[in-house]
């Protein structure tokens, strides 16, 4: 309803992506997607990312699910985890 409701009063809201943070929810993204019709779903750090994309498809577009705490280790580390998530993702 809120998705229907700001894009019916966003000039241009084609335009304008809306993100879901779809954190721990207990369907699939892809049956979410069906009821909610979002352009972006933002997956939770205990959602992996192949397991997301496997269910969403290319049907709409992924972000997040870094895992915060990975920020409390070294620079190259971090860079490890970001390419993975990058990769899992397929980007």
């Amino acid at each position: 309803r809120i998705y229907v409701e700001v894009k019916r009063q966003i000039n241009n809201a084609k335009q304008v992506p809306m993100i879901l943070f779809a954190r721990e929810v207990k369907i699939t993204l892809d049956e979410l997607h069906k009821h909610c019709g979002y352009e972006v779903y933002a997956v939770g750090w205990g959602k992996e990312a192949n397991v997301a994309r496997r269910e969403i498809g290319h049907a709409a577009t992924l972000q997040g699910n870094l895992d915060p705490w990975c920020l409390f280790g070294s620079d190259d580390m971090i860079k490890r985890k970001v390419y993975t998530m990058l990769d899992e993702f397929d980007v």
